[in-house]
This record gives C-alpha cells, structure tokens and sequence, in this order.
C-alpha cells in the first residue's frame, strides 16, 4: 500500500476505546501505540504515580513525540490508542506530513450512557469529570467534524465493536480499491 493509515479516536475517557483499538489491532493484525502504557512506563522509570507531575508530563511528551516519529516512519498502518480531543490539529499535521490516511472514530456517547456504563465496568472515577470531558469534546467536534470517519453512538458494546470492525473493513478496501486504481492509471502511457 503506498499510502499507510493510522485508527485514532475521539471521544472521553471511559468510552471504551482502549478495549476497541485491542480489539481491531488483533483483528486487523495492526500494531498498536497506547498513550497509557507509555505513561505506566515513565511512572515506573521515574517512580512517580501521579500523571500529572511536571517532570512526568515533560518526559512522556519528550518520548511520545520520538515514538510516533519513529512507527510513523517505517510506513505501515497503525492504531493510536489515545483520544485525539484536545490534539488533532497536530496530530493531523504529524500524519499529514508523514503521508498517512487516517480513520478517525468518534466514539459519540451519551451523557446518560456513559454514567450508565461508568458504573457496571469500573470507570467511576470519570463520572466526576464528566461534564468537563463532554464540553472538551464537543469543541473536538465543532472544529473537526469533517476529518471523522465513523461516528459511534449509544449501543451494547458487541454493536460498537461491530460498527468499528465493518467501519474500518471498509476504510481498507476503499484504500485497496484506490491503489489499484492508482497501478492501472499510472500503467497507461501518457500519449494514450
């Protein structure tokens, strides 16, 4: 494929979307970059457990950034598992430059869904956030609604799932159909 594609998504803490990026990268046999596991491992290095301390922030953004430049340059799809919210604007610079597709899924929940959901898999501890998460992204999809791939909405978690999967099969059809499409023009002599 001449242009590789990266899965991001949008959308507040506790969504689900770590479980869905696993989920597509065995499915699709796609490496995956989670922000999380990085941030464990700084907190190990540095022996810090709040992600939240200075020296911590400074030390995963200094290894975030080498990171992605560094999966970004070998040219091959990708998962980002993280909420691209408050940084699309960059990332889609950093995957623009670098000659990526992207497949962004907004993960579009409900307020009563999500406070729903918080509780039965253990993710109250955003339920106090709640509010600030919502209004963050809601400004994500003010601002870049065009760049969404997939929307996702209220529904039993095998149905999201589902709707990723087919989603994203589709996406890389699409891309296999224009590479094709792509070796048969550029096949064409230019005088014909």
């Amino acid at each position: 494929m001449d242009k590789p594609f990266v899965v991001l998504f949008g959308g507040v803490p506790g969504t689900s979307k770590s479980i869905i990026a696993h989920h597509l990268s065995c499915t699709y046999h796609l490496p995956i970059y989670a922000n999380d596991t990085l941030r464990f491992e700084i907190r190990e290095d540095m022996m810090i457990d709040n992600n939240l301390d200075p020296e911590l922030v400074v030390e995963f953004e200094k290894r975030n950034q080498q990171r992605r430049q560094t999966m970004l340059s070998g040219k091959k799809p990708i998962i980002f598992d993280n909420s691209v919210d408050r940084s699309w604007a960059k990332q889609k610079r950093e995957l623009t430059n670098a000659g990526y597709n992207w497949y962004l899924i907004n993960m579009e929940l409900s307020r009563p869904f999500l406070t729903q959901l918080f509780h039965p898999t253990g993710r109250i501890k955003f339920a106090d956030r709640i509010d600030y998460y919502l209004k963050e992204h809601e400004q994500f999809i003010a601002k870049h609604s065009n760049d969404i791939s997939l929307n996702v909405t209220d529904n039993t978690f095998r149905n999201r799932l589902h709707h990723c999967e087919t989603g994203l099969q589709t996406f890389i059809d699409s891309l296999q159909t224009q590479t094709e499409t792509e070796l048969v023009l550029n096949s064409i002599p230019a005088n014909a």
